[in-house]
């Protein structure tokens, strides 16, 4: 039964879509590499699912996309999704510190990019009123239960509605198979300083049928522990303790073989802990965070013999909980988004038709109590939101090669009213292995619950001796983008093949928060400044992404991709804390040169072996709030990883790599604020040893 959405699938070989042009083979160089096996692969066509919301093969797709395989999963050691997706082309993984880094697609920051899993949509980032830290990506599926991750690179709000403003990750798990299988990973990542604690990991996957072709099982866990660094810096916080387990079951069921029905419930807590002295200065407060999230699914997918009808019903409730140094208890934030999609595929002899609709209703309690400011009324403890969407997509074959896709999506927020998201998309296979992708795109992102909300009020601006209240804005509208991109890819034999794409984002209505300059109107006499968030400044995002995938021989293969990116800030509005404006700058901490290579060596049928080079050019970090007078800058740098992979049997792996072989780290700007710091805020990961098991039936 291939394809269908519960019971058995049949296994997929991948075709990877990464790669650089020939000219960086240059730049490539020469080295050892890892595990891919000495027979030529038979290829076949990768399918996918995000870029149109049905099956289809990725060629074929109306957007720029990666895919992500399991097998490429373990050969390239990842231990996270953020990790693997971090490292595909248009895509870094960034943050302020080693606690906050999100990923951000072509240069827009992590809170642009929507995640699904299995097409559900997984946002929990309104539980934090300052900043999402990276936390989305912890409450990812385990690796060993996954069967491929989707990455579109572009808008894709004509689909998927707010968020999807620089891109889409989706999560695809495994399918339960036809018989009882299970996989058992276990890694340990040993530091040679101290700068980062060791790190320990261990995952498993198990599922088969409980009856055959009825009813199937799967189970999933994950558990996830690093120790506290031992490193801070003025301006600069080291690596937090941080400990994550997850727990998923998944029941498929077939009540017709024309249907599939599918469960899912996955509970997972992540815990964060700063010590003053060690990651977090002396000065600063031991602080706990713990955040829990549990979401229940249910998905009915439907053969029909007009169409294919999907319907989702599904709800994730988070929870986040601080103690700050009493070690007590103080606060806890929750969030409970419930959501129903429905979408319809029709196809016709010349054109495909989809359509469908979305509820969505969140409700965030709990905030009454959070970053109160003296004299301004108590919060609103529960803050509520629905939003309704519909949308029509229709692919039209104007010949056997050539695909144009139209769609709009039409959202209606109590808070603002319509936003209609159209994009235009053309698909051109000018040969069997040329093909021509190209379009417009158009996407947006709401104001949060706490930014459009008039009676949520914050106190902020305590780093810059003027503090003062920061309330909800209930006229922000929509921060909006329209997106042209132009691709061509070349598959000239099996696992083989070159891309390059061009893009070009203007972004505009971008929701921000700054200090008036006014007298705080409740607290006169004091030196209290308003501070409001407003839709300010445009910003204009281009570049340039490539990849390559070239088997060098038998034995040995090259893959690489490099990222180009611009991004300018136009507008004025946006300052520095000198109050200089912030024209021209980057809108996020994205290097404008990004360039992961990878050279694999099959030694022989049980061991493998690679070289992997990571280089990351200059970055700026340009806002009012990055510790400094003025903008930030972080110089590029390269690091270099070895590693390989021994099949003791064909149950059992095992894997080492040494990690930033050559121990390089960009020193950290030690001086404060007010001594001219302008430089560097991340503190690196040094050379590592990290070693790994797998087990599988």
């Amino acid at each position: 039964m291939p394809g269908r959405e519960g019971i058995a699938a049949t296994p997929r070989a991948s075709l990877a879509l990464a790669p650089l042009t020939l000219a960086l083979l240059c730049a490539c160089g020469v080295g050892v590499a890892q595990a891919q096996s000495n027979k030529t692969p038979t290829t076949l066509d990768t399918v996918v699912v995000t870029a149109s919301g049905v099956q289809q093969k990725a060629k074929d797709a109306p957007a720029s996309m990666t895919v992500i395989t399991q097998e490429d999963i373990k050969k390239n050691g990842y231990t996270s999704v953020a990790e693997a997706v971090g490292r595909a082309e248009g895509v870094t993984f960034i943050g302020g510190d080693p606690n906050t880094k999100d990923i951000v697609i072509r240069g827009l920051p992590g809170e642009y990019t929507l995640l699904l899993v299995d097409g559900k949509r997984q946002n929990t980032r309104e539980t934090m009123n300052r900043g999402t830290n990276g936390v989305q990506y912890e409450f990812m599926p385990p690796l060993a239960a996954i069967e491929r991750i989707e990455v579109v690179r572009g808008p894709m709000s004509s689909l998927y509605g707010s968020e999807a403003m620089g891109g889409v990750v989706n999560v695809i798990t495994k399918k339960v198979p036809e018989r009882w299988s299970a996989a058992l990973d276990s890694s340990v990542t040993l530091q040679t300083d101290d700068d980062y604690g060791n790190a320990r990991q261990s995952q498993f996957w198990i599922g088969g049928p409980i009856k055959d072709d009825v009813l199937g099982l799967q189970v999933y866990g994950s558990y996830d522990d690093q120790s506290e660094g031992n490193t801070y810096f003025p301006s600069a916080d080291g690596a937090n303790a941080r400990n994550n387990r997850s727990l998923g079951l998944k029941l498929a069921a077939r009540p017709a073989d024309n249907q599939d029905l599918v469960l899912d419930v996955v509970s997972q807590r992540l815990t964060t802990e700063a010590t003053p002295g060690r990651s977090i200065l002396p000065s600063l407060a031991w602080n706990k965070d713990q955040f829990r999230r549990t979401s229940y699914g249910l998905t009915h997918t439907g053969r029909w013999r007009l169409g294919e009808s999907k319907i989702s019903l599904y709800r994730e409730d988070s929870v986040q909980e601080n103690w700050p140094k009493t070690g007590e208890y103080v606060d806890n934030r929750r969030l409970v988004n419930t959501a129903l999609d429905a979408s319809f595929s029709m196809p016709f002899a010349s054109h495909t038709l989809r359509f469908g609709g979305q509820y969505l209703h969140s409700r965030l309690n709990g905030i009454q109590n959070e970053a109160k400011f003296a004299n301004y009324p108590t919060n609103t403890d529960v803050v509520s939101l629905t939003n309704y969407a519909l949308f029509i997509e229709d692919d039209y074959y104007v010949t056997d090669d050539f695909t144009v896709t139209g769609g709009v999506r039409m959202d209606h927020d109590e808070r603002f009213g319509k936003r209609w998201s159209p994009r235009l998309y053309g698909v051109y296979h000018l040969t069997d292995a040329l093909t021509l992708k190209g379009g417009v795109a158009t996407g947006f992102k709401a104001p949060t619950i706490r930014q459009s909300n008039p009676g949520y009020c914050m106190s902020t601006g305590g780093n810059s001796g003027f503090r003062g209240p920061l309330c909800g804005n209930p006229d922000l509208e929509p921060e909006t983008s329209v997106t042209q991109e132009l691709g061509l890819i070349y598959d000239w034999a099996p696992g083989s093949n070159v891309s390059a794409t061009l893009f070009n984002t203007n972004f505009k209505n971008k929701v921000a928060s700054y200090d008036t300059g006014m007298q705080d109107p409740l607290n006169p006499g004091t030196a209290n400044h308003l501070y409001v968030y407003d839709n300010i400044d445009k910003v204009q995002i281009y570049g340039l992404e490539l990849a390559l995938k070239l088997p060098l021989t038998d034995t040995v293969n090259l893959s690489s991709n490099y990222t180009y990116t611009k991004s300018k800030r136009k507008g004025g509005g946006e300052v520095s804390f000198n109050g200089l404006t912030l024209d021209g700058e980057p809108l996020d901490k994205t290097p404008e040169h990004v360039l992961n290579t990878r050279l694999d060596w099959q030694v022989n049928e049980r061991l493998g072996t690679y070289l992997r080079w990571n280089l990351s050019g200059k970055a700026r970090y340009a806002a009012y709030r990055n510790g400094a007078m003025g903008v930030r800058t972080r110089p590029g740098g390269s690091t270099f990883d070895l590693g390989g992979n021994y099949a003791v049997t064909k149950h059992l792996s095992l894997r080492l790599a040494v990690l930033n072989l050559t121990d390089h780290k960009t020193p950290v700007d030690l001086r404060t604020r007010y001594a001219g710091l302008d430089g560097n805020w991340m503190v690196d990961e040094g050379r590592r040893f990290w070693l790994g098991a797998s087990l599988s039936f």
